[in-house]
């Protein structure tokens, strides 16, 4: 499932994907996340739609964070690190207690 959030001042702004597992990759970019939009005005007028970088989040079936790379929130992450994160995903058990499926 493919989730789209946006607010219209541009707070927040970005996508979730839920996978067969039940984790779920929040990828973000708007002024209040950890991005190079971080620092633009909270305003319409300032707001991009687009981000050099975004913060990234994985959450576990039962909606809880999934600590990864040493944190729950993944800040400034390229696109390269979101297909990286995806991919990770991707390994885990459908469970949760994130770990690696041996199959």
């Amino acid at each position: 499932m493919l989730g789209i959030r946006k607010h219209d001042k541009g707070l927040y702004q970005g996508f979730s994907m839920t996978f067969e597992n039940g984790y779920e990759i929040s990828v973000q970019f708007g002024v209040v996340n950890y991005c190079s939009n971080k620092h633009l005005a909270r305003s319409n007028q300032n707001v991009e739609n687009k981000c050099a970088n975004c913060e990234t989040a994985i959450f576990k079936p039962n909606g809880k964070f999934l600590k990864y790379k040493g944190d729950d929130v993944q800040s400034y992450q390229t696109s390269d690190d979101v297909a990286k994160t995806i991919a990770y995903i991707q390994t885990l058990e459908s469970n949760n207690y994130g770990r690696v499926s041996k199959s």
